[in-house]
């Protein structure tokens, strides 16, 4: 007979854990859950984020993956969740929706070359169209940096984030607007600050009178043959804050050899602002890796549930909520 239990770990302001599986008293199954603090303007609520699960081969295909879900979403609603969300890859999709999530759609990827020639002479097995492509893409990002200089801010590399997340999560949220976790200081340390797995780069900007102006995390790694930059969250006090910011670091990752700058968002504003810097956002139809996100709501609140919250337009998502990067 298979057990499932409840093991709480995680950020000083949830009731993370992990929901196991076990048959016989031996541990076969994990599936993360993170139960965080959500907002979307002045409403407060609560929501369930699945990570990565796992299953061990020999108890595959028994059930236990939906078993695990179910479990959790149970966990979820006894601990007063709105919602369960997840973001699946193209294998575990269809499962989600057999077991009742709702398909919110997907998230924006965009991307910005900082070597278009290099990569292009990476990616493509034909010296002379490598070259032309590249040749053209690097003038095309040319155009785009003197087109979008909104002056300058004085921006470092730091770690200490006391005085930051608090001023510019407010700023943030209304430039931003959609369903989102609450990002307070405390979350950006446990997320970037303490992550056992990764280093982050943290960036903040200021204005000249030294009152915080921008705050950004960016993951680097060498993916597909390509130094490859992910901007994880960012956080702003006015929307001309954003291009100076995103420029120096730019600059930063351009010293350190990155080939590839990438962002994924839900936010169409968010959107908006990053291709005024230069970012490239890749069309649906591009044979690309597709950025789902599916949630499944508490039954016992489905009334209160606001409907812009059933489409990915209704939430603010960025790579920081997703736990792979």
């Amino acid at each position: 007979m298979n057990a499932y239990n409840w093991w709480s770990f995680g950020c000083p302001e949830s009731t993370s854990g992990f929901m196991v599986a076990e048959v016989e008293d031996q541990l076969v199954g994990v599936q993360p859950m993170e139960i965080m603090s959500y907002k979307d303007g002045s409403r407060n609520t609560k929501g369930g984020l699945l990570t990565g699960v796992a299953v061990h081969p020999d108890y595959r295909r028994r059930g236990i993956f939906s078993d695990l879900v179910r479990a959790c979403e149970q966990e979820a609603w006894r601990q007063n969740a709105a919602f369960v969300t997840t973001m699946p890859n193209e294998r575990s999709r269809p499962g989600f929706l057999k077991m009742g999530y709702i398909d919110l759609g997907c998230r924006q990827l965009l991307l910005r070359p900082l070597a278009p020639r290099a990569i292009a002479k990476k990616k493509l097995s034909i010296p002379l169209i490598a070259s032309l492509i590249g040749f053209s893409a690097a003038f095309a990002q040319g155009i785009v940096k003197p087109l979008s200089h909104d002056g300058d801010l004085p921006v470092t590399e730091t770690s200490d984030l006391e005085g930051m997340v608090a001023q510019l999560e407010e700023s943030t949220a209304s430039l931003f607007p959609g369903l989102r976790v609450r990002r307070t200081p405390s979350w950006w340390r446990w997320r970037y600050l303490q992550s056992p797995a990764r280093d982050y780069s943290i960036f903040t900007a200021t204005t000249k009178k030294g009152q915080p102006a921008g705050l950004a995390a960016v993951a680097t790694e060498t993916r597909d043959g390509l130094s490859t930059a992910y901007l994880m969250d960012i956080a702003v006090n006015a929307l001309e804050s954003l291009p100076p910011l995103v420029r120096k670091i730019l600059e930063v990752l351009s010293q350190r050899g990155v080939e590839l700058f990438c962002a994924v968002t839900s936010s169409d504003a968010m959107s908006r602002a990053l291709r005024r810097t230069g970012f490239w956002q890749v069309p649906t139809w591009v044979p690309v890796k597709r950025f789902y996100t599916v949630a499944k709501f508490n039954p016992a609140v489905e009334t209160q549930i606001a409907p812009q919250w059933r489409k990915m337009s209704g939430w603010y998502q960025m790579l920081g909520d997703w736990d792979n990067v």
